[in-house]
């Protein structure tokens, strides 16, 4: 289901019927909410007013616009209250109301065995269980009673709960079981969980979604309405800080990427249960989790994005006369009074055997109510010949595809995969070498491919300007749509427009109050060496040389190919995938047709070219015909956005780290670039003594060392033969040598 329908729905159930809630403004129903555009051009946040609570809007496509920037709450997984967690020693339970499912840290109930006894877990202290039962009003006979039922554990509990006297007492806000409405449902759970404590036969809690739950921003919703009835002020900015510190920024470059976010989950954390196995695919995920899209950087191989047909459900209040979206149909179980519904107990004969069985069910909001096994994510839907490509590539290739560029003239692929197209074009690849320009992952690209507007991408970007003390703006009204901005276009007085790069920007929307302008702008972009290209193959690669079409080799047709990849490409990473879109690629285009992606395994389809792709090539210098015939194809490529002018970065001096005195690191901290043993090496090669000394000495201070005994810094006599002189160093050294004095350490300096 998607967030905007969750959005409105919780809206609904929250607060009172669908006609009640409308635009203040355009009288517009929040189902309508009009698309993106229209909240850039007012540059701020779009909001809907519902009896007098202030909330902001859900775009269609799942995402809030605030001050011209667009901002998605992801799903999260959660840990499921009412639910009875094992683990080493200790039981859990997350305890809250189907109502308030917000206040579920606020019920959590812990009972674990210390000192041969029974004592339970507060939120300041530790106390035995017969005081806890004392505080909350709880008869320990009666639980007792219940526990004798269980003969084989009635023993232990005896020996645990044994006459102990504390003076410790529960705090006065300490919760028992806050879901539970009376005494005796509270007893009978309680020995449910001290049953499980006893239990060796009972295994631990291990990971899985029946005891988990995705939650998306219907809680937000509900946790706005709960402040607003408290305190009606703090509503508004309340939801405002929670998008903006738990939701995730987006570029808008790509609608691939918009998906990918819209349906991405952030995992639980390392303190809850299946943290160990969060970076496996365990047998739980499939159908859950798409099991090729996964995070990159410090979260890597974390399985993150939902898969394409799981369902969610989004049930919120008993109370209300709404459909359930889970299936709880009562009257198939004959022995119905021990049903365990939501954590909630309605009888006192509980079985033995009901413990981790069919008979707890639940009709929570969160649940994962359908699925199939084999269903993957939105993103890797758009996959080719997944089966001839390792998961790897895959996961590579789903996150490229996050990555690309809207085109100036995108196409549609020749070989289509299931899922929505991505941004890019059919290329003719040749795969050889050239010259050297294509080694590794590098692509020689031909001029005229990028003249005729071969991967132009256009690239938006949402910028604001202020004015300072005593400027004033050029202009009474704000930049008319369609207007070029060139480098040194001026707003104001003193400063000129700064974009991403200098080329021509053109102002799709513009929105000014009285001291700031939003404007959102359109640039042109045209590939250059360093940008960075790739397939839906997950084969990356940055254009490592622009070469004139003369130049190139050409087929005995007078076929230029556009890219030029290097054979090394394929075996180690076995992109098998790559091959058959290459091969069948061009069958198509000779042919004129294109095909789905199982174009393999089609009877009818006939081949015309050689079977094995390749063709004669001839030099483009000499005109020669080359020894070894070259495989030649089309292939689907897209511009990614990681593109050279925003990486490129030099600098002679700048600033430094204060503690090291290296040089800063990033772009964006005017940082230098790392010089390593590699770097060291091909400076020597080519006699740059003089560079290796400025770069590697750059962070040289002046230390006092003891000579005699090889003290360094000494603040007082360090020996009977002090002699104090003051040598050069680097300063990284002189931090290494802190750090060791400061571990017991104490290397002595040798000065000749």
């Amino acid at each position: 289901m998607q967030h905007h329908d969750i959005f409105r729905k919780t809206i609904k159930k929250c607060l009172g019927q669908h006609q009640d809630i409308r635009d203040p403004q355009n009288t517009q129903d929040v189902q309508d909410v009009q698309d993106y555009n229209y909240y850039v051009r007012r540059g701020e946040t779009y909001k809907i007013k519902i009896r007098g609570l202030v909330i902001p809007c859900m775009t269609k496509d799942g995402f809030f616009i605030i001050n011209g920037k667009a901002w998605v709450v992801p799903w999260k997984e959660m840990l499921c209250p009412n639910w009875i967690y094992k683990g080493k020693g200790f039981i859990n339970v997350w305890s809250a109301p189907l109502e308030t499912p917000w206040e579920l840290y606020d019920g959590r109930l812990r009972v674990f065995i210390k000192k041969d006894m029974i004592f339970v877990e507060t939120k300041k202290t530790d106390i035995l269980l017969k005081e806890f039962l004392d505080f909350h009003q709880i008869s320990f006979d009666e639980l007792d009673g219940y526990m004798k039922r269980w003969t084989h554990v009635y023993d232990k509990f005896t020996r645990h709960t044994a006459t102990h006297i504390s003076k410790k007492k529960p705090p006065n806000d300490s919760t028992c079981l806050p879901h539970l409405k009376t005494n005796k449902q509270k007893t009978i759970f309680l020995a449910l969980m001290i049953l499980h404590l006893l239990d060796d036969s009972i295994p631990e809690e291990k990971p899985g979604l029946h005891s988990k739950r995705l939650i998306s921003c219907e809680w937000l919703i509900r946790q706005t309405c709960n402040i607003y009835k408290k305190h009606p002020s703090k509503a508004y900015s309340f939801i405002i800080k929670k998008i903006i510190s738990q939701g995730q920024l987006l570029d808008l470059k790509c609608k691939h990427e918009i998906l990918s976010h819209t349906t991405r989950v952030i995992r639980s954390g390392g303190s809850t249960f299946g943290s160990t196995y969060k970076r496996e695919l365990q047998e739980y995920h499939k159908g859950i989790y798409c099991p090729y899209r996964a995070s990159e950087g410090e979260n890597i191989g974390l399985v993150v994005d939902l898969a394409l047909d799981v369902k969610i459900s989004t049930y919120l209040y008993p109370d209300l006369d709404l459909d359930l979206d889970l299936d709880l149909d009562l009257d198939l179980y004959p022995d119905s009074e021990n049903v365990i519904v939501n954590g909630v107990i309605n009888s006192d004969t509980i079985p033995y055997e009901s413990v981790r069985s069919i008979a707890w069910k639940w009709t929570d909001a969160g649940r994962v109510v359908s699925k199939r096994s084999t269903s993957i994510g939105v993103i890797a839907q758009s996959i080719i010949f997944r089966r001839h490509l390792p998961p790897v590539r895959s996961m590579y290739a789903t996150t490229h595809m996050r990555q690309a560029m809207p085109l100036v003239y995108p196409q549609i692929p020749v070989i289509q995969g299931k899922g929505l197209s991505p941004n890019g074009q059919n290329v003719c690849v040749a795969v050889c070498s050239f010259e050297g320009w294509n080694i590794e992952d590098a692509i020689v690209c031909k001029d005229e491919f990028v003249k005729r507007g071969g991967l132009y991408t256009l690239s938006k970007s949402i910028i604001q300007e202020s004015l300072g003390s005593g400027e004033r703006w050029l202009s009474d009204t704000p930049l008319q749509k369609n207007t070029n901005l060139r480098k040194n276009s001026k707003m104001f007085s003193n400063d000129t427009i700064k974009w991403e790069n200098d080329k021509v920007a053109k102002v799709c929307h513009s929105h000014r109050n009285d001291k700031t302008e939003v404007l959102e702008l359109l640039t042109l972009h045209y590939p250059e060496t360093g940008d960075k290209l790739s397939t839906r193959s997950g084969q990356k690669g940055v254009i490592g040389k622009i070469i004139p079409s003369k130049d190139m080799p050409y087929t005995r047709d007078g076929l230029v190919p556009d890219l030029i990849i290097n054979p090394a490409h394929m075996p180690s990473r076995m992109t098998v995938s790559q091959m058959l879109e290459s091969y069948f690629g061009k069958e198509l285009i000779i042919q004129g047709k294109t095909a789905v992606e199982n174009i393999e395994t089609d009877p009818h389809f006939d081949t015309i070219c050689d079977k094995s792709g390749k063709e004669y090539m001839y030099c483009g210098k000499t005109g020669k015909q080359l020894k070894s015939p070259v495989f030649i194809g089309s292939v689907f490529y897209m511009p990614l956005q990681h593109m050279v002018y925003k990486k490129i970065r030099a600098r002679n001096k700048g600033p430094v780290v204060p503690i090291t005195g290296q040089p800063t690191q990033g772009r964006q901290a005017r940082g230098g670039l790392r010089v390593g043993e590699m770097e060291r090496d091909a400076l020597r090669t080519r006699n740059c003594n003089e560079i290796i000394k400025e770069r590697l000495g750059a962070d040289i201070i002046n230390v006092m060392v003891c000579k005699s005994c090889g003290w360094l810094e000494p603040t007082e006599k360090c020996c009977q033969d002090t002699k104090h002189v003051k040598i050069k160093m680097p300063k990284t050294t002189r931090l290494l040598l802190m750090e060791m004095y400061a571990l017991g350490i104490f290397p002595k300096l040798n000065i000749g």
